[in-house]
């Protein structure tokens, strides 16, 4: 009940966020702005310091546009407003592209710290890359500072193999309990055949006895 109500909670904090007209192109652009603006930040994004300002800036006014669409006002063209949707979804590819590129040559180059900058961007599909991403930091984990996307990966990774050995065990105690059992079994035919094995010496015993006795009984009447 509580998760139903905290879902609840987000889903109506994001409601309003972006504009709904085009949502399904504005919202792509509208997420992904602060995380390429967050890019100014890497030495090795300085040459598009300007082109990434003007391009978050052109994000906002278009914002706006989607909003005055939304509530109605006839001064803002729809069509318009569409043709700058894809135009500025072309410059946020470029980015998520170029974004990827870098991560790709960050590996291949050794550069730990763009690697950790690019991973925590937003602007990567971790759970595309996961596999790649793990095998990156085990090779390298001496030199790559655990934080953000890598410590979740690890901890996910880490109560998967958690799970995974749960699993296993009871597999393995269901697969031992027949045999148990059919221990057990063997133990209780081999005590009942020794008790068998003893009433039949003591019934022996006492035939024998019997005979003595009545062998002995004969000679005393004589």
């Amino acid at each position: 009940m509580n998760k139903i109500i905290l879902v609840l909670f987000f889903v109506t904090l994001s409601y309003g966020q972006y504009p709904a007209v085009y949502s399904s192109l504005g919202d792509k652009i509208y997420s992904n702005a602060p995380k390429i603006k967050e890019l100014k930040n890497y030495k090795e994004y300085v040459r598009y310091i300007s082109r990434i300002q003007n391009y978050i800036d052109e994000v906002e006014k278009t914002k706006e546009q989607g909003f005055k669409i939304e509530q109605g006002d006839s001064s803002v063209d729809p069509k318009e407003y569409l043709q700058k949707l894809r135009e500025l979804s072309d410059v946020n590819n470029f980015f998520v592209q170029d974004t990827y590129a870098n991560y790709k040559a960050s590996m291949k180059d050794g550069d730990h710290l763009l690697f950790s900058n690019l991973i925590n961007s937003g602007l990567i599909d971790i759970h595309k890359h996961k596999a790649e991403i793990l095998e990156h930091y085990t090779i390298h984990k001496n030199e790559i500072e655990l934080k953000g996307v890598l410590q979740e990966l690890l901890e996910e990774r880490k109560a998967f193999e958690a799970l995974q050995e749960q699993k296993r065990k009871k597999q393995y105690q269901t697969n031992k309990e027949p045999e148990a059992h059919k221990i057990q079994r063997l133990r209780q035919k081999d005590k009942e055949k020794e008790q068998m094995l003893q009433q039949e010496l003591e019934k022996e015993l006492q035939e024998k006895k019997r005979k003595i006795l009545e062998e002995q009984m004969r000679e005393l009447s004589r």
